[in-house]
């Protein structure tokens, strides 16, 4: 699933014909680091209490994007 969501923008832009900013691919790639590498390879889910708390924060900032965007496209 994070391989897929690492690709997902370029398919986007790809198969839709949009034209996606940079930034948009950087914070996917950055919230999959720090849930897969970070939170599990490294124990900062077990380690500190306010992990899970900052990345679904962090992940309804991306939604606020994603929302931001469609308007935007259409």
């Amino acid at each position: 699933m994070a391989l897929t969501a690492s690709f997902l923008p370029a398919l986007l832009e790809r198969n839709l014909i949009l034209q996606l900013p940079i930034e948009f691919t950087l914070i996917i790639v950055v919230f999959v680091f720090a849930t897969l590498f970070m939170g599990e390879g490294r124990s900062f889910y077990a380690r500190y209490g306010w992990w899970d708390n900052a990345l679904h924060t962090g992940s309804r900032v991306v939604m606020g994007f994603v929302g931001f965007l469609v308007l935007y496209a259409l």
